[in-house]
């Protein structure tokens, strides 16, 4: 699937957003990994809600939208902590346990009616989990980073200026972007190596490991490039091919490298087996 352009509206204006090259898409994947998951985590809650059940009791709703920037601009500052999803404990009718009320009533988990939760019940004192430190904060030009991803937004066949867009409109903006050109990557299964795969062959140098680290595109594109197939170009990946093509190519040249492992540890167990 080559890169194409598909229209959105936000607050009565359209605007037309076109998949990014294979190469700029996957950069800002692998840099932005946390801050996106955490934007996409909260984004997808709807509303969170605050309730207090003291002396004075109280319950406020909040909009997740202006949550998930928050907290994608702060994993921005500090790409290398990571985003930890709450998880409800399984409790009561949610662990598929019938109350004391349901059993009397004479009711079966069957026949229990599904209730869909629209409100996330995780304490906001555990959602909103900043990391960033002040100095992250005060060196990080957010203007240049959500230029980059809306790098390919445009309106009236205009690029968008980032300093005239309200906190609500970038939010909306950057949900474009993820459900354009990471929502196809994201829930895809694909192939993977198995955890800690031993390939069969002698350890990489440390130098290797170095190189990689100074390395400044991203590593999925390098790996496609070197695969044993030729699966696509250079060129071919930073102006026709997008996210989800780099992350299908990848897929098969893992599989080949995958592959050509077993196939060297099997040959290397046969002939052990011949030799006695």
């Amino acid at each position: 699937m080559p890169i194409t352009t598909k229209k959105f509206v936000i607050d009565d204006k359209t605007y037309k957003i076109k998949h990014h090259p294979a190469t700029e898409g996957c950069e800002l994947i692998e840099n932005y990994a946390a801050a996106i998951s955490a934007f996409i985590l909260i984004m997808r809650e709807g509303t969170y809600s605050l309730r207090h059940k003291g002396i004075f009791p109280f319950s406020a709703f909040i909009n997740s939208q202006f949550l998930a920037l928050l907290m994608f601009m702060d994993r921005v500052a500090n790409t290398s902590e990571p985003f930890q999803v709450y998880e409800h404990p399984d409790s009561g009718p949610r662990a598929g346990k019938l109350t004391v009320r349901e059993v009397l009533a004479g009711k079966t988990l069957e026949g229990r009616e599904e209730v869909v939760e629209s409100r996330i019940q995780a304490p906001m004192s555990y959602v909103i989990d900043y990391k960033a430190t002040d100095k992250q904060t005060a060196t990080t030009d957010y203007e240049v980073v959500f230029g980059e991803f809306f790098k390919y937004i445009t309106l009236d066949g205009e690029p968008v200026d980032v300093a005239t867009l309200t906190m609500s409109q970038i939010a909306q903006m950057l949900y474009a972007f993820v459900e354009y050109n990471v929502a196809p990557v994201w829930n895809t299964i694909r192939f993977a190596l198995p955890e800690n795969y031993d390939s069969g062959g002698i350890a990489p140098p440390k130098s290797l490991e170095r190189s990689a680290a100074g390395f400044s595109q991203a590593g999925i594109i390098y790996s496609i490039l070197r695969s044993e197939t030729p699966l696509a170009t250079y060129s071919e990946l930073a102006t026709v091919l997008n996210i989800a093509d780099a992350y299908d190519a990848n897929e098969i040249a893992v599989k080949q490298y995958f592959d050509s492992c077993e196939m060297h540890k099997e040959s290397v167990r046969q002939a052990k087996q011949n030799q006695q």
